[in-house]
C-alpha cells in the first residue's frame, strides 16, 4: 500500500479510482509476460487490506482487448479494512462471453456468509446476457455436501472440471493454508471455473502444483481448454 504509484500502462483498463501501485502483482505479471513477447490487457480491482499492508484484490488478464468491463460488490460489508469485503471484476470479450475473477467467503455453520454473497453476485450477473464464466477461489470445497459448492450447482451453474473429457485429480490446495488450518492434511478442490451454460471442455487440470510447473502459491492454478 506504500509502494510508488504506477505512472502509466497502456495495457491497463481501469475499473477503480484506487491508485495502481508499481509493485502490484498484476503489473509485475504483465511485465514478465511482455518480456516473453506475450502481451495481455488487464484490469484490477481492490477488495480489502491484506495482512495489514497490501491492497488485496482481484485481476483479469486477456489476450485481446475487452469490449466492456464490470465490477460487482457482493459482500454484506464494504469496509476496506475488513477482509470479509468481497468484489468481482469482469470483462466481456468480442464473442460476448463474460469472465469474472472471484474470491468469495466461507460457508459458515449456518451458511450465512457465502449464501448472502452468492445471492448478491448472481442477482447482478442475471442482468447480463450470454455465457458467463466465474473463475477463482470460492472457499467452498467440492467434496462437502449441502454447502457452497452444491449450492452453485443447484442454481444451474456447471463446473468445467466435471465437464472435461480429460482431467487430473483437480486438487488446488494441499495441507494447511490461511483460512483452512483446521484441515491441515486434507487435499481440497476450492478453486474453480464455473459456467452458466454447459460447454464442451476438452481438458481440465491443476497447474503450478509441483507436477505441472513449480508451486508459486498456496493455491494451485486451474487450467481448462474449451472447444468453441
Amino acid at each position: 500500500m506504500t509502494a510508488a504509484p504506477l505512472k502509466s500502462n497502456d495495457r491497463y483498463l481501469a475499473v477503480t479510482r484506487t491508485q495502481l501501485r508499481a509493485d502490484n502483482f498484476a503489473v509485475e505479471l504483465i511485465a514478465a509476460l511482455a518480456e516473453r513477447e506475450l502481451n495481455y490487457y488487464f484490469s484490477w480491482l481492490p477488495c480489502h487490506i491484506g495482512y495489514d499492508r497490501y491492497d488485496e484484490g482481484v485481476a483479469m488478464l486477456t489476450k485481446t482487448a475487452p469490449i466492456a468491463t464490470k465490477t460487482i460488490h457482493f459482500s454484506e460489508t464494504s469496509a476496506y479494512d475488513d477482509y470479509h469485503t468481497r468484489q468481482a471484476v469482469g470483462v466481456q470479450l468480442a464473442n460476448n462471453d463474460w469472465f469474472f475473477s472471484i474470491h468469495s467467503g466461507w460457508w459458515q455453520s449456518d451458511g450465512s456468509e457465502f449464501s448472502y454473497q452468492w445471492q448478491k453476485l448472481t442477482s447482478a450477473l442475471a442482468t447480463l446476457a450470454g455465457r458467463q464464466f466465474l473463475l477463482g477461489d470460492f472457499n467452498n470445497p467440492a467434496h462437502l455436501p449441502k454447502q457452497g459448492y452444491a449450492r452453485i450447482l443447484a442454481d444451474g451453474w456447471y463446473d468445467t472440471y466435471n465437464l472435461a473429457t480429460h482431467k487430473d485429480d483437480g486438487v488446488t490446495v494441499s495441507g494447511a493454508i490461511d483460512g483452512w488450518r483446521e484441515n491441515q492434511a486434507n487435499d481440497k478442490r476450492i478453486d474453480f471455473i464455473f459456467c452458466n451454460q454447459k460447454v464442451d471442455v476438452y481438458e481440465a487440470r491443476s497447474v503450478f502444483n509441483g507436477r505441472n510447473e513449480p508451486v508459486i502459491s498456496d493455491h494451485y492454478g486451474v487450467y481448462v481448454r474449451i472447444k468453441n
